[in-house]
């Protein structure tokens, strides 16, 4: 004669993995709907970034850079003049990079000098640098702005 033993079926039921592969599901579409917004802030901060080192960059060459003459920073921005009233727009793509136009650009730049003679210490030059991002945003209350504003006296 054969002994049956008794043990409990052993696993998991269909409702029981149905259950875990919806709530799996739930979990990955949440976690998938967050990706755009880290995107964006990643591409924020990159541009962020980058206004801050051309900011610096030009701020640090016009330190240096005699009156009257014209400074070029190799992979940023060539031929900006020292001496002269000047109000131009640049563009830069997401690396930092000059570009000739806003055509593939997620930064841009608008320089102004002014130059001007302060009591005592002779000539001076501001330089504004107003960055926006993205440039070609048709709303201005959806560009993220950072300004710098240097005086150089010489």
């Amino acid at each position: 004669m054969m002994a049956h033993h008794n043990t409990p079926n052993a696993g998991f039921s269909l409702i029981e993995v149905v259950i875990a592969l919806g709530i799996f599901a739930f979990c990955i579409v949440a976690i998938v709907g967050l990706l755009p917004v880290g995107m964006n802030s990643v591409r924020s901060v990159s541009n962020e970034n980058n206004a801050i080192h051309i900011a610096s960059s030009i701020e640090g060459i016009w330190q240096v850079a005699p009156l009257g003459s014209t400074i070029t920073m190799p992979n940023i921005i060539t031929n900006l003049p020292v001496s002269t009233s000047q109000n131009s727009t640049y563009y830069f793509n997401e690396f930092g990079e000059p570009l000739t136009n806003s055509t593939g650009a997620s930064l841009k730049m608008s320089y102004t000098t002014v130059n001007y003679t302060a009591a005592g210490t002779g000539n001076a030059t501001t330089v504004n640098m107003a960055f926006s991002w993205p440039p070609g945003a048709g709303n201005p209350n959806n560009q993220t702005k950072r300004e710098f504003s240097y005086t150089i006296s010489k």
